[in-house]
């Protein structure tokens, strides 16, 4: 970490010029692409606008991203009957957590997976929360929420992880997927929101719970690589 803490600070003194001049097609590839996750993504937007113009096209890009954080706190501070946020020390305390891939505390913002191979050493720069695959992506683990009451809305996660890694609400401890228990699974690319109906179940009891490959109670995967984070 200390290695790449150097590389990182000898590289940020040259992003000006990197992002004026690209030194390679990955750059170019990056700078070019104006996903509303990549951090560029102003500079994608805003570096043709002519002088006359800039103004407003830096206003439209501080609007963009306000509108975004207004929704992402509403979301968090909105009227719901129970909520967590993996983030912050206290909510994932409540939460029980095992495997060797999950700590005695979540992640903070800008921790990062390192890759096993391939010519990137990163993956990408994660928020702060919890994840099994800081150190490697073969350590397991397994999340499931404090119990609680379902009623006749929705009930909501927002993760991260491979394809082999499962996401449910459990009912009475059911093990398995049915047609009245399903399960998802995340993006590995970026956090999304996964839900899902609760009314069938209203005034149940049940909890979430997000486990990797390995780790599922029943039908376990046989992947010798797994990895999940939940925010």
């Amino acid at each position: 970490r200390q290695a790449l803490a150097r590389k990182w600070k000898a590289e940020a003194g040259k992003l000006a010029a990197n992002l004026q001049n690209p030194p390679s097609k990955k750059w170019k590839d990056a700078i070019s692409d104006g996903h509303v996750h990549n951090p560029l993504r102003p500079w994608a937007k805003l570096r043709s606008a002519k002088k006359e113009n800039f103004a407003s096209a830096w206003e439209s890009q501080r609007k963009e991203y306000q509108a975004s954080q207004d929704t992402l706190d509403k979301r968090h501070t909105g009227a719901y009957r129970g909520s967590w946020r993996l983030a912050e020390e206290k909510d994932y305390a409540r939460w029980s957590h095992s495997g060797p891939g999950m700590g005695d505390k979540p992640a903070p913002a800008g921790s990062f997976h390192v890759l096993p191979s391939g010519d990137r050493i990163l993956d990408r720069i994660l928020p702060a929360g919890a994840y099994t695959h800081l150190l490697s992506n073969k350590h397991n683990g397994a999340l499931s929420s404090p119990r609680f009451l379902f009623d006749e809305g929705n009930v909501w996660i927002r993760a991260t992880g491979d394809k082999g890694t499962t996401l449910r609400y459990v009912v009475w401890n059911y093990p398995r997927r049915g047609t009245v228990y399903p399960k998802s699974s995340p993006d590995p690319n970026q956090e999304k929101w996964i839900s899902w109906n609760t009314k069938y179940w209203s005034g149940d009891q049940a909890y979430l719970e997000a486990t990797t490959s390995r780790d599922h109670p029943v039908e376990a995967g046989g992947s010798e690589r797994s990895w999940l984070g939940v925010t």
